[in-house]
């Protein structure tokens, strides 16, 4: 992960807050985890143009790939700093998966109350292409996920193959290369 904030200069870090036994409570505490977390990503998107780096989520939808198959690879466990991109919702998170928008205060909190009281949630949906992985379903789960500190999220991956990509595709591993990816548009 390259270094978005200067040296000596980070986010704080919160300790996630433990199980709530009321309702409210954790309703209460989801929403602060949320205010925390868009107010997190305000920062590192200010920081971002201040570098001017990019701080948008890579879009699938910007590589022009032909893919040659398919096949499902099951649950897995993933890391979540392997999750580079998304298959098409580039403008609700940034590369971090802060929340971009205030809009999605309800849908995030609600996630994160959830996962406060112990209900399972059902695991993301992913797409694997070369070595990176790319979310088509579970956006709000991995940014909660990541926002509490969890290293790695449970994913229904499927992985496709291509015979030809980019070379830009396949040579992106290290954010900065993800980054000009990102620019082309």
């Amino acid at each position: 992960m390259f270094d978005a904030f200067p040296p000596g200069f980070s986010t704080p870090s919160r300790p996630p807050i433990p199980r709530a036994d009321a309702g409210l409570q954790s309703a209460y505490a989801a929403i602060d985890q949320f205010n925390h977390a868009y107010t997190a990503g305000r920062w590192y998107r200010l920081w971002s143009w201040i570098t001017r780096r990019s701080y948008r989520l890579v879009n699938l939808a910007d590589f022009k790939l032909v893919f040659d198959g398919h096949y499902d690879a099951g649950l897995q466990s993933v890391e979540i700093a392997a999750i580079k991109g998304t298959e098409g919702r580039s403008t609700d998170f940034d590369n971090h998966f802060h929340p971009v928008h205030e809009r999605m205060r309800d849908r995030w909190a609600s996630i994160a109350a959830a996962r406060y009281e112990g209900f399972p949630l059902p695991p993301i949906t992913l797409l694997k292409i070369a070595d990176l992985y790319f979310v088509r379903d579970g956006h709000h789960r991995l940014s909660v996920a990541k926002n509490l500190g969890q290293l790695c999220i449970e994913a229904e991956v499927t992985v496709f193959h291509t015979s030809s990509p980019p070379s830009q595709f396949i040579t992106i591993g290290s954010s900065e290369q993800l980054e000009r990816a990102a620019r082309r548009d």
